[in-house]
């Protein structure tokens, strides 16, 4: 996820399908972590803020990206949502 040079949600597709299970997304939450974002609608933008993987998606993909990405883990039997 690149707020300046575009998110790449092909990208984001493909590794949800590559989860199998609740703990694939636990692990790939902690492997994601906290990174900085810098969104440029907020006036403190130049400073970031850390976010994790699940406000970063929730950030950058509109609504019907999220329900893609819901639909996929839906399918993999994995119960988080974004």
């Amino acid at each position: 996820m690149q707020y300046f040079n575009g998110t790449d949600e092909e990208a984001i597709y493909s590794v949800m399908r590559q989860l199998k299970n609740n703990n694939d997304w636990i692990e790939l939450n902690k492997a994601y972590g906290d990174r900085t974002y810098y969104d440029p609608t907020s006036f403190t933008y130049v400073f970031g803020k850390p976010i994790n993987m699940v406000k970063g998606l929730q950030l950058e993909l509109d609504t019907n990206e999220k329900k893609k990405v819901n639909t996929i883990l839906a399918q993999r039997g994995i119960t988080y949502r974004i």
